[in-house]
């Protein structure tokens, strides 16, 4: 079966297995009515979040068009559309493999994201885990986030691009809240009236620069 979410819907599902999986806007998740076979896998074109349901006799895999995701029992998101010919992973909780293409398997620890560009494992990086776990439930609350983190935030929620004019202000810092069911309007006024910069929105782009 194949389940497609359209720009301005999410989905949530579970599978056969009781894995759930949280599928992200423009994305699509090909699978299995019931799992045969020594693995359970699944195809996913875009971002989903998945918390996989234990089983060691059958792993469970995420098939993209640049590698497999292998799991062990854990918590993870997956993003194929980050920018044109390159997967990531960010693994929450427990243990993933990553195996590209072309090359050997790599596991992944709590923490950390894996770069798949092209067929090859291009990085393997320390992330704060947040935003990604805020994607999934809808809350992001942030201590001394700076604006390029919050905006990356944003840019997933609300799936806009964003364009900084200055890199400067990237680094500007937030605390506070967010709640992904809020329009984006609010959003943008909120960091407007603290910051003093000037962000526009048009065709799906916001734009932020200094106002001097």
């Amino acid at each position: 079966a194949t389940l497609v979410t359209h720009h301005d819907k999410e989905f949530w599902m579970v599978l056969d297995d009781g894995t759930h999986v949280h599928l992200n806007y423009n994305s699509t998740l090909t699978y299995p009515l019931h799992f045969n076979g020594k693995e359970r896998r699944v195809s996913l074109e875009g971002e989903a979040y998945f918390f996989v349901a234990k089983d060691n006799r059958h792993p469970f895999v995420v098939s993209t068009p640049y590698g497999d995701i292998r799991d062990y029992g854990t918590e993870f998101c997956v993003n194929t559309k980050t920018q044109q010919g390159n997967t990531s992973v960010v693994l929450v909780k427990g243990k993933v493999g990553v195996i590209p293409n072309k090359g050997a398997e790599t596991i992944l620890h709590p923490g950390e994201k894996a770069e798949l560009t092209g067929n090859h494992l291009t990085t393997v990086s320390k992330v704060d885990v947040e935003p990604y776990v805020a994607w999934n439930t809808g809350q992001f609350f942030f201590d001394g986030c700076t604006l390029e983190e919050l905006t990356t935030v944003i840019s997933r929620w609300y799936n806009v691009q964003v364009d900084f004019e200055s890199d400067d202000i990237k680094s500007m810092r937030f605390t506070g809240a967010l709640n992904k069911y809020d329009t984006i309007l609010p959003t943008i006024h909120a960091i407007k009236e603290v910051t003093g910069i000037d962000i526009t929105l048009s065709n799906g782009i916001m734009t932020i620069k200094d106002n001097e």
